[in-house]
């Protein structure tokens, strides 16, 4: 038996589903690349905007889906809590993070959190 239990709204991406679906019934949507074709909205540049057809997919997995909206359980669910963990980054992070700010220029030492001033060395361009 497979099971899968999901906090993510389903609408968010068609990829998504296929991917959870194919966990529980690899064959029940048919071919990934026919279903994408089938539903995707692109525009002019190729760009997914938008998907069409979801009833007929509904229909598809409404026997081997118990869905619940957020709408019919929210009495039900636990006040949110928020907790934000502060991991300070690697020297290597430090180095890439920097070069990305500055765009490869001159680099600088940067002095990372507990470093005890030895800093950051830059690395040599021409090594």
């Amino acid at each position: 038996y497979a099971f899968v239990l999901t906090g993510t709204p389903l609408e968010n991406k068609l990829e998504e589903l296929i991917s959870v679906i194919q966990f529980v019934a690899p064959y029940r949507l048919g071919p990934t690349w026919k279903l994408l074709h089938d539903h995707q909205l692109k525009n002019e540049s190729g760009r997914v905007v938008g998907y069409t057809g979801l009833e007929r997919i509904g229909a598809i997995l409404a026997p081997i889906m118990i869905r619940r909206r957020k709408s019919e359980v929210l009495a039900q669910l636990p006040e949110r809590t928020d907790q934000n963990l502060l991991v300070p980054m690697t020297e290597m992070q430090i180095i890439h993070h920097h070069d990305g700010r500055t765009g490869g220029a001159a680099r600088r030492p940067v002095r990372a959190a507990g470093d005890q001033g030895r800093g950051v060395q830059p690395m040599d361009a021409h090594a």
